[in-house]
């Protein structure tokens, strides 16, 4: 058996996320349940130590993301569905290894 696909998986907001295969074994994820987040850090796993984060995904109303409500996020759509609309946002850190906004697109999947 090899592995296929390595992701981070939100069961109450119905996504996963394919994680790069560069992060694999260098990231944590914050989950925050209550606010519908989900942050993945570089994480350092010979220190023990979580630094700055790379990507940040949250679930949000569709209408008040339309309204402008979460303009101070600085967060981007990545999908909408029925009455939620997904947003991230992407660190310089994440953007200084290449990914882009269609790189997040694509390995945002919902689920049924």
């Amino acid at each position: 058996l090899t592995h296929q696909l390595i992701s981070m998986v939100n069961v109450d907001d119905g996504y996963y996320y394919a994680i790069p295969s560069r992060w694999v074994g260098k990231i944590a994820v914050l989950k925050d349940t209550d606010n519908r987040i989900r942050e993945i850090y570089l994480y350092d796993s010979e220190e023990m130590t979580v630094s700055e984060s790379l990507l940040y995904i949250k679930a949000v109303n569709k209408k008040k993301w339309a309204n402008g409500e979460y303009a101070d996020e600085n967060c981007e759509e990545i999908m909408s569905n029925g009455e939620t609309t997904f947003i991230c946002r992407i660190s310089p850190a994440a953007e200084a290894e290449g990914i882009t906004l269609k790189d997040v697109k694509s390995n945002f999947k919902l689920y049924e």
